[in-house]
């Protein structure tokens, strides 16, 4: 049976319209190329050329394998191609989440369970997550409360609180136990804009207070060096603000504002992340 090489190689003849060219052109010799094209004829039953000492040309039957093969070696290529990208495709894994605040965590885990992945961290809302994760356009999601149904798999990945960081001069500076969120209310907060979950809880909760939202985390502290509004912040968020000295960290009461954070997968694909899952259930 003739293989692809052997097609490409009849390609390269017709295209060069000479052997000696299509050999230089694929570093072959003329030889090796005329005994390829000989067993082609041979594998196929037929003569594909019309042969003179110093010319090739296609006879009828090498232009409907022309024809033939044409069609043939493209889908080929487009079907090489497409194992290529799937397989690249097993390699990166979207993960999902309405806050950023644990996507820095997420990857480091990651980095250690399965590091030949590629993490893509995307934010997103609750109703998108969940579809786009059924309908496979990712591979796990981060939620506050495990998803309902037999086709999703559930694993506790970490504790969220939400803080209050004020400035030391703040009125509610020196209540070191904890405030209540309702204390704050009526006030003008700083709040780093894709912080997503706590952002829509705090802003529902705080209906008198006037939120100044930054989109980028330097020039969220950049405010937060330089003003004296208060502004909340996560654990992970309070590792990697550089200068609290002239901040209190002072804890929420409010039992809703401490959370378990899941993260979740299809259940046919838990076995894919199962490495994941031990790291930080053991």
């Amino acid at each position: 049976m003739y293989e692809l090489q052997q097609i490409r190689l009849f390609l390269k003849v017709v295209e060069c319209s000479s052997l000696n060219k299509a050999a230089e052109s694929l570093n072959m010799t003329q030889p090796g190329l005329s005994r390829s094209m000989r067993r082609l004829e041979e594998e196929l039953g037929v003569s594909l050329f019309s042969r003179t000492k110093n010319s090739i040309e296609l006879n009828e039957n090498g232009k409907k394998a022309l024809e033939l093969f044409s069609e043939l070696y493209k889908k080929a290529l487009e079907t090489e191609e497409s194992i290529r990208k799937f397989a690249e495709s097993k390699k990166i894994v979207t993960v999902l989440s309405p806050s950023p605040t644990l996507f820095g965590e997420i990857v480091r885990r990651f980095s250690i369970s399965n590091p030949e992945l590629k993490i893509v961290t995307e934010l997103s809302s609750y109703d998108e997550m969940l579809n786009r994760l059924r309908s496979e356009n990712c591979q796990m999601i981060q939620v506050s409360n495990p998803v309902a149904g037999d086709d999703v798999y559930n694993a506790v990945f970490d504790e969220e609180s939400l803080y209050l960081l004020l400035p030391k001069n703040h009125r509610l500076s020196s209540k070191k136990e904890g405030v209540f969120l309702s204390e704050l209310d009526g006030e003008t907060i700083l709040s780093l804009s894709e912080t997503g979950y706590w952002n829509r809880v705090t802003k529902k909760l705080l209906p008198n207070s006037r939120f100044i939202y930054q989109k980028e985390q330097t020039d969220f502290e950049t405010l937060l060096c330089a003003s004296n509004l208060p502004t909340f912040v996560t654990d992970s968020m309070i590792a990697s603000l550089k200068d609290l000295q002239a901040r209190t960290i002072i804890p929420l009461l409010d039992d809703y504002l401490n959370v378990t954070v899941y993260c979740c997968c299809l259940s046919k694909n838990r076995p894919f992340f199962e490495k994941f899952f031990s790291l930080y259930s053991s």
